[in-house]
Parts: structure tokens; sequence; C-alpha cells
């Protein structure tokens, strides 16, 4: 019986993505949802990423950045952010984001987003911006694991971090952890960007945290101390999109309470009321390489939450 709904599910996924694909952006709380305010999360644009970003699937070739980049133009209004922090949303609004803040941001996304005037707001951790290692990075070299999911992202926890951090160091491995890593914006390229009309910093906690594993008091100081070090530049918003796109309510909470006012999650849902204080993500990378893909990410999630409320 195990067999037989493993193969129903192995099909299902097949043929999910051209049927979604397809009338996936035609179905009622599909058309409903995309009036509203649609946040795209973009990582790492490079031909060359690094292990890490490689093996968790976070990169996108700048060809093909380009032309989601158009697909995107095609659908809605992309907004600056800070028209968004102001509350001027008209329908069919969009907003790009990337998390973690690669390298390659500015070295080959930025030439893209320039020749097309699209700005967007770039999630920092300031740890990494100031040379620590990342934490997702290196709970995934520490563990030796290809199997980078929801099990490993709960090792990413400050207790863990410095006991792989004394790993790291006494290992002499170093060098070979910042080549699996990749390279990520420093202090200057930050102070840089921070004249560029198009470019706004938000928060992504202190450093990459799995979320659910902090408690109220490592959330806040990972929170306040990432906030401290953003607000000396002059193009932050006092946003919070949560590592791994996992947050939780008593967080989003705590978050209000700092007077972080919008908080970002990677659910892949659409946002129907652009006004909502919590804004889902739509995650695009290499593995969406043509429009029928493209609209089977953006619609599936919303679809079948729409589904299940209806069914309950």
């Amino acid at each position: 019986m195990s067999r037989i709904r493993h193969i129903a599910r192995l099909f299902m996924k097949m043929v999910s993505k051209p049927i979604f694909g397809i009338i996936g952006p035609w179905l009622p709380s599909v058309r409903f949802a995309q009036r509203g305010l649609t946040v795209f999360v973009f990582h790492d644009v490079t031909d060359e990423p690094s292990k890490h970003s490689f093996n968790n699937k976070i990169y996108t070739s700048p060809s093909l950045f380009k032309r989601q980049l158009e697909w995107i133009q095609q659908r809605f209004t992309i907004l600056h952010p800070f028209q968004i922090e102001l509350g001027e949303i008209p329908p069919k609004s969009a907003l790009l984001t990337f998390d973690d803040g690669f390298l390659s941001f500015k070295k080959n996304a930025l030439p893209l987003l320039e020749d097309e005037n699209l700005p967007v707001v770039i999630f920092l951790n300031m740890d990494v911006v100031e040379g620590e290692p990342n934490a997702a990075a290196l709970i995934e070299w520490s563990c030796k694991s290809d199997d980078y999911g929801e099990n490993l992202w709960k090792e990413s926890c400050p207790q863990k971090y410095q006991r792989f951090l004394q790993y790291l160091e006494n290992s002499g491995t170093s060098l070979a952890f910042r080549e699996f890593q990749g390279n990520f914006l420093n202090e200057t390229d930050i102070c840089a960007l921070d004249s560029h009309p198009l470019v706004v910093f938000g928060s992504h906690l202190s450093n990459h945290w799995y979320s659910p594993t902090l408690n109220d008091h490592e959330f806040d100081e990972a929170l306040k101390s990432n906030h401290r070090r953003l607000s000396t530049y002059r193009h932050e918003v006092p946003w919070l999109a949560y590592p791994f796109g996992v947050g939780t309510p008593n967080f989003d909470q705590r978050a209000d309470l700092h007077g972080v006012t919008r908080v970002f999650t990677g659910s892949g849902l659409l946002n129907s009321e652009s006004g909502q204080k919590v804004l889902h993500r739509i995650d695009l990378n290499n593995e969406i390489r043509n429009q029928l893909l493209f609209r089977w990410r953006v619609s599936t999630r919303t679809a079948i939450a729409s589904f299940r409320k209806w069914v309950c």
C-alpha cells in the first residue's frame, strides 16, 4: 500500500507543474490574491555557485534572472521598498527581495536591475557582513551532509554555532570552508550600496539562525543587534525576513514590539492583503527556467491553501 501511495505522489508531482502552470493563474483564488502585493525572493545570482549555494538550490544564473525579471514585469508593477513602507501600494504590485547578501548581488544582479531601473531590498546578517561565517553554511559544512533540510536547519542556533566555529578554527580548514560557503558583501560593499537609489537594507537577524530553535532572549538579541548595526545606514527599513523563511507567531509579536513594521516568511503564498504585517514570499531559483514553471511557482501554494480552507 505504501508503494502505491509513493507512486501516486510521484505522479502528482510530475503532473502538477504543467497543470498549475497552465490553469493556476486563472483560478479565482489566485486571480484575487495577485491583486495584492506579491513578494519574490532571490539569493545568489551567478553561473558559478558555491557548494553551499548549489546544494541548497539558492542560485540563479544571470541570464535566467534577467528572464525572470521580465516575467515579473509582465504581470506586476514593481515597487520601491520605501513606497511600501509608506503604504503606497496599488493593485497587482510586486516587491523584489534578496536574502543573505551574496557578493554576486553587486557583481551580477545589480547591473541587470539598473538596466530596468528596478528597486530591491537586501536582507542582511550583519555578523556575516562583518566577516563571521554564515551559520547555515557552517552547520552544513560541519555536519558533512548533502541532505540539507529542516533537520539540519534546527542545528542553526547560537550555542551549536559556537561549537562548530571552534571546530572550524581548530581544524585548520577555514580556507576550504570559505570556498564552500561562497562570498558575501562586506562592510565596504554595504557602504557603497547605501548611496544607491535602487537598494534598501533589511534585517535577516544577526546570523542565519533557525528562528523556532531560539528562545525569546536569543531572538531579541539577534534582532536588536542586527538592527543597531543596520540603522547606521541611510537606506534601511525596519523589516525582518526570517532566515530559512520560517518564523513563529510569538516572534512576529516580539518583532512588532521592537519596531519592525513588516515581517517576511518563505511560505510561497501570494498576499491578497497588501497591508498585512506578515508577508509571504515566493522563491525563484535556477529551477524556474521557463514561464510555465514561473506560473506554477506563483500559483500552486495559494491555490492549494485556498482549496484546503474551502474543504475544512
